[in-house]
Parts: C-alpha cells; structure tokens; sequence
C-alpha cells in the first residue's frame, strides 16, 4: 500500500457521518459482513476507501417504479 493511497481512506466516523448512521450500526455492517469493504491497518485500526463506500452504497441501491 503506498502512502498516497493512504491520503484517500476515511475513517469509522467520517464513513458513519457521510452515510450519515452510527458508528455503532457501520461497526455492525462490517461484524457481519454486509457493508463496505474496508481495510484493517492492525488490531484496532480500519479505514475505509471513499471509492469502496460509495460502490456499496451503489449495490445497495433499490431501484422504485
């Protein structure tokens, strides 16, 4: 991973205002396994890509008649 990509990632909170839901229901999202992908750093540190959250919220979208 280089350090430019590392520029670019979000973290829990900023994921959980921009999708604007808990941090508590994204940490859910990602216990099981359904929400976006994301990318653990070490034991205690996950980052998110912007590119990775919107492509989920894209896949999640329900299209209406």
């Amino acid at each position: 991973m280089e350090v430019k990509d590392l520029e670019k990632m979000m973290t829990a909170k900023e994921v959980s205002n921009y999708l604007r839901i808990s941090e508590a229901a994204l940490y859910a999202y990602r216990c099981s396994g359904t929400g976006p992908n994301y990318i653990r750093l070490n034991d205690r540190l996950v980052r998110y890509r912007k590119s990775d959250v919107d492509k989920w919220l894209a896949t999640n979208k329900v299209e209406t008649k």
